[in-house]
């Protein structure tokens, strides 16, 4: 008797939602906003800060803890103390390494350092290549693509690592920066005239010795005095290559910065503005100050014209 009552209730609810449901949809009822956004999960800052020796401690906890609680091995985190004298040495407080679905960016004290710069087809390509290499396991490379999977994970995750290093005795402490949207991106540039163009074109042989226009390096080097084995490949480096199936490698300054292609594909580059490679600069004159003021003043006075040079490099493999 309850079953035969209960069915004509059932009926009735379900008249009255569906009345109701035309109801709103007659008053112009609004749907919801459809999300084209991707997926994109931005993780908070990882922060290591060190003592004097070298110790780190992670988000607060000294690594000695983290250690005994996971019983694994992280000595490659700790920095020895002389390394971590010539960081306070150098005024270098804190330091950080983002990655966003735009590329991998550096920080030393809140100034933008060159950076590697990437897109989705970017990273496909990178995945390609190490997937020839055969770099994931063969369990695993039944089920996942570097292809797929480099670019699916750089452009959905986001994260900072800051590594923060003792206040050295009179500075004064620079406060860590927050960064918009991530980092900053530096704007391509495209001059209309380029005062000084370059093109080498280098062609390597079965045995990694490079040539330009049929004259090798090496013999080049013999007619000048002058020791020219640089750009030499081992046989180790062309087997690799042989094996990516690499055939050239082209190389561009362009005025967004060092641009590598690879076969004809666009690989990660390094983005540069003015401000990045100055700030470079500024650190190099700190680690190195037996190099000449003049020779620095030179470099200094020749950035801004770096974006307008026409300088590029081609390699082209004959591999074994």
């Amino acid at each position: 008797m309850l079953r035969k009552r209960s069915v004509p209730l059932i009926a009735v609810l379900l008249s009255l939602a569906l009345v109701c449901s035309l109801t709103v949809g007659c008053r112009g009822r609004q749907a919801a906003p459809e999300e084209k956004e991707p997926l994109h999960v931005n993780l908070p800052r990882i922060s290591i800060a060190y003592d004097e020796q070298g110790e780190p401690a992670v988000l607060g906890t000294p690594l000695r803890s983290i250690e005994r609680l996971i019983r694994s091995d992280l000595s490659m985190l700790r920095l020895s103390p002389q390394l971590i004298q010539q960081l306070m040495d150098w005024n270098v407080q804190h330091a950080e390494v983002a990655v966003s679905p735009d590329g991998l960016f550096i920080f030393v004290n809140n100034k933008p350092l060159p950076y590697l710069a990437w897109d989705a087809q970017i990273l496909a390509t990178v995945g390609a290549k190490a997937d020839k290499l055969e770099t994931l396991p063969p369990t695993v490379a039944k089920y996942v693509t570097l292809e797929k999977a480099v670019p699916a994970l750089l452009q959905a995750v986001g994260i900072g690592l800051v590594l923060k290093v003792p206040l050295a005795s009179g500075q004064e402490a620079i406060p860590l920066q927050e960064h918009a949207d991530g980092a900053p991106v530096a704007p391509a540039v495209v001059p209309e005239e380029k005062p000084l163009s370059l093109y080498v074109p280098l062609e390597y042989d079965e045995t990694g010795q490079p040539s330009v226009d049929g004259i090798k390096l090496r013999e080049l080097g013999q007619l000048t005095g002058q020791p020219m084995a640089i750009g030499e490949l081992d046989q180790a480096t062309l087997a690799t290559l042989s094996q990516a199936e690499v055939e050239t490698v082209f190389l561009r300054m362009e005025g967004k910065g060092l641009a590598p292609y690879v076969d004809g594909q666009a690989m990660p580059y390094i983005n540069w503005a003015d401000e990045y490679l100055l700030n470079l600069l500024e650190l190099v004159e700190k680690a190195s100050p037996e190099l000449p003021p003049f020779a620095l003043d030179a470099v200094r006075r020749a950035v801004p014209g770096l974006k307008e040079a026409d300088i590029r490099v081609s390699a082209k493999f004959r591999t074994p």
